[in-house]
């Protein structure tokens, strides 16, 4: 009997000890989500073409994806502070002319400030104009 009085308090203990879950499932993308505004710098010195403008992004999660983001438009995935885009494509016209836009990037998470930064492609009458852009926003 003494000896069940001892093991009866350690599988108590023990049962106690493996069953709680310690919140640790947090979902990463959470501290992505909302609302952000900021600048986003665009620059193709070989087309001679550079633009600043004031954007607002809504950042929200990607159904079915467990990593997956959703971020004005575009998909982009999330590891830790950071997330990369998926590569996409936007075709444009100006005066006339058919320009095929390739972006590539990421960004990242410091508090409420997100800073991004990636390479642009534009295609435009045959040639091919490499460029970069950036952006710095602020959750809202």
């Amino acid at each position: 009997m003494k000896k069940l009085n001892l093991l009866l308090p350690l599988l108590v203990i023990a049962l106690l000890s493996t069953s709680c879950d310690d919140g640790d499932d947090k979902d990463e993308r959470d501290k992505f989500i909302g609302t952000w505004k900021g600048t986003r710098n665009l620059k193709v010195p070989e087309w001679d073409y550079e633009e600043s403008n004031s954007v607002t992004y809504e950042i929200e999660k990607n159904p079915g994806t467990e990593d997956g983001i959703i971020v004005a438009g575009a998909e982009a995935y999330v590891n830790g502070n950071s997330y990369t885009y998926e590569d996409f494509t936007q075709t444009e016209s100006s005066d006339g002319t058919t320009i095929t836009i390739e972006f590539s990037g990421g960004g990242s998470i410091d508090g409420s400030v997100i800073d991004e930064t990636g390479t642009v492609v534009f295609y435009a009458e045959g040639e091919e104009f490499n460029g970069s852009w950036s952006s710095t926003l602020n959750k809202q």
